[in-house]
């Protein structure tokens, strides 16, 4: 994914190689300085710098903690509590800022995690795991890619079937979900799988194989499959469809909002950004100005994590997990591209992350912001108002499948989360040309036929996003339940037409485990119990549901026993720096009922307190022949809107044409 070349004088900040570049790393163009995404942190809660994660590493070299067979998975921020994040905001002293970092000995197999003090260069905590399986999957990917790609007798066989960048493919393994590494005399291995990143499905997969000694680092054999194969050109048919006129989008007096650091201002919103390298884009800090008042919305958001099973019995048991055995961030990122992911107005920041080895790189145009046209603000009779949008957009690709991950800030305050799905589907083979009656009943449409020989299989994709609330203030909030609830038929309602909205406080962490009920037009309110506006209502934000999924898979199967958060559509939490990751923070083989599931089994109560929601977001995905062999993109989410939160439209202000 990223690789220092030396290029003259040694850089400590490498710079993130695109798909199909070459050469010695090149540093984006003046408009996406690296130097942005190296400044040192502005905020408590800004993803470590370069600087940090050197010396995260350093710091752990030095006590004499790393063997030279240590690979991280993970190094990120120790998520400081509430209290020290609001003293270091007011003391004006350097944040005290530490380190967590997730650590596997391919030479030991121990599996560690650790807490390292920045600033005092401390190792605060250590500790190893029992299990001895490295915690996720992105570690095996990590050490195939470095063993394989290094191998002069693989490159040579990827080389002879017209692969000229090595940087185009990716190496998996080839082993089923849930399932514990080969082992040999103590020592693990498994098959390198190679897939060109940028080709579309006919021409994904290369033939050549190799089996790895991981624990020693080396290829113990190559197996070049006879099977007709080519690397393409990557682009997209051309259908010649006829060009349409240009669209001119233009802001000639430049964009109407501000980036400082971390922080972003536009309209009455103020809010942070940053990328981690598992979660992808995350907020934090998110606050609405009010009459003056910066009023908090939320003090972090990201999605925590995922979940893909597939529903055809010819793939096995099989559900991917995308973020925490992958990761948005270090697996997946992509630069936007100019004009194409964004408009010709959007504003690119980059983000620095790290590879396996723990060394920084900077990903240029990382996170996109652009203002666009948001349609009919509000109207009435003759007076109307147009909207203006600001999104904030993330790119990520878990090999065959895109993400596109956007926030969107209106002026009425609400905030519409947005998650779109585009890419390569997961085809199978099949000896069959037509879709016929014979085909569709033999297969019970586990899959569909979308072209002569292959076939897509149907799935479903689970996002879980964590949206710490705290609405005007981290204290005394509480999460209500609105339903709709007809009145029953009789002497106070005769014809049947009135009904009414029913709240009610979900008191603790097993009773905010909630479904969707779609007939009663269910949605979720955090109030603030300790303040309200002028009518005497307290304020709060609802959560707003679009379009879901329940999933198909049977209570207890594996995927649904491996990560439970997508059991129900709602959990509420009290707030716990620990607990970021829906499904837990290690998905070792065997691993199953982490995260929510574990943590709320304590039952803490959840009303007036600080609370956490975790929204399940389900999409189903039947195959279409339209889906092949570049998907349209499907856009599915839901929004966070202000309900009582002011006592008139906030957008009320907004000038005329």
């Amino acid at each position: 994914m990223s690789r220092s070349v030396p290029c003259g004088p040694q850089l400590t900040l490498t710079v993130f190689l695109g798909l199909g570049s070459g050469g010695c790393a090149q540093p984006p163009s003046p408009a996406e300085p690296v130097e942005a995404a190296a400044a040192d942190p502005s905020h408590p809660l800004d993803p470590l710098t370069a600087g940090e994660l050197e010396r995260a590493v350093e710091i752990l070299s030095v006590a004499g903690r790393l063997g030279p067979e240590a690979r991280f998975a993970l190094i990120d921020l120790a998520e400081p509590s509430k209290q020290q994040v609001r003293e270091d905001l007011e003391s004006g002293a350097p944040f005290r800022r530490s380190a967590r970092a997730m650590v596997y000995d391919w030479a030991t197999h121990v599996a560690s995690e650790a807490v390292v003090a920045l600033t005092s260069g401390d190792v605060t905590s250590w500790s190893d795991h029992e299990d001895d399986e490295p915690p996720v999957r992105r570690l095996v990917i990590s050490r195939l890619n470095e063993v394989v790609k290094a191998d002069p007798d693989w490159q040579r066989a990827v080389r002879g079937l017209g692969v000229r960048d090595l940087s185009r493919v990716n190496v998996l393994a080839n082993v089923d979900e849930d399932t514990r590494l080969e082992i040999v005399d103590g020592e693990r291995f498994a098959t390198g799988v190679a897939f060109m990143m940028d080709e579309r499905m006919e021409s994904m997969g290369i033939p050549v194989f190799a089996r790895v000694n991981l624990t020693r680092g080396d290829v113990v054999e190559v197996d070049t499959r006879d099977a007709p194969w080519r690397a393409s050109d990557r682009r997209a048919e051309d259908r010649g469809r006829e060009a349409l006129r240009p669209l001119d989008i233009q802001q000639p007096l430049g964009v109407s909002f501000s980036i400082d650091g971390s922080e972003v201002r536009w309209q009455n919103w103020r809010f942070r950004y940053g990328v981690h390298p598992r979660r992808g884009l995350e907020l934090f800090d998110v606050t609405y100005a009010d009459d003056g008042e910066d009023r908090p919305v939320l003090y972090r958001a990201s999605v925590s994590e995922t979940l893909t099973p597939y529903g055809d019995p010819r793939w096995t048991v099989w559900y991917p997990i995308d973020e925490g055995d992958y990761g948005f961030g270090t697996h997946g990122i992509r630069s936007a591209v100019p004009g194409a992911d964004a408009p010709p107005n959007a504003v690119f920041r980059p983000a620095v992350l790290h590879d396996h080895e723990g060394q920084p790189y900077a990903v240029p145009r990382a996170v996109t912001f652009y203002e666009r046209d948001g349609g009919v603000l509000w109207r009435h009779a003759e007076e109307s108002r147009r909207s203006r949008e600001l999104v904030v957009s993330f790119l990520s690709a878990i090999d065959n499948y895109d993400y596109v991950f956007n926030w969107i800030f209106r002026q009425d305050a609400s905030l519409r989360v947005e998650v779109q799905l585009t890419g390569i589907i997961n085809a199978g083979n099949t000896d069959i040309d037509r879709d016929t009656t014979v085909f569709r009943a033999e297969t019970r449409r586990y899959r569909t036929l979308v072209a002569p020989r292959i076939t897509g299989p149907n799935h479903q994709h689970f996002f879980s996003y964590r949206l710490d609330l705290d609405v005007d203030g981290p204290g005394g909030n509480s999460v209500l339940e609105v339903d709709v609830d007809a009145d029953p038929v009789g002497p106070a309602n005769p014809d049947g037409h009135w009904y009414a909205m029913r709240e009610r406080v979900l008191p603790t962490e097993l009773a905010a485990r909630r479904p969707l009920r779609a007939a009663a037009s269910r949605t979720w309110r955090v109030v603030n119990g300790t303040r309200s506006n002028t009518l005497g209502q307290p304020t709060g934000f609802s959560l707003m549901p679009g379009g879901n999924a329940f999933p198909a898979a049977a209570p207890g199967s594996p995927s649904r026993a491996k990560l439970g958060f997508v059991d129900w559509h709602l959990w509420v939490t009290p707030f716990e720096p620990a607990e970021m990751h829906a499904g837990g923070d290690y998905l070792q083989p065997g691993v199953r009922g982490g995260g929510l599931p574990a943590w709320t089994a304590a039952d803490r109560p959840v009303a007036d307190a600080d609370v956490v929601l975790w929204y399940t977001l389900g999409i189903t995905h039947q195959v279409r022949p339209e889906d092949h062999p570049l998907m349209p993109v499907h856009t599915a989410g839901f929004s966070l809107v202000p309900f009582g939160f002011f006592t008139a439209n906030p957008a009320l202000d907004v000038g005329g044409p």
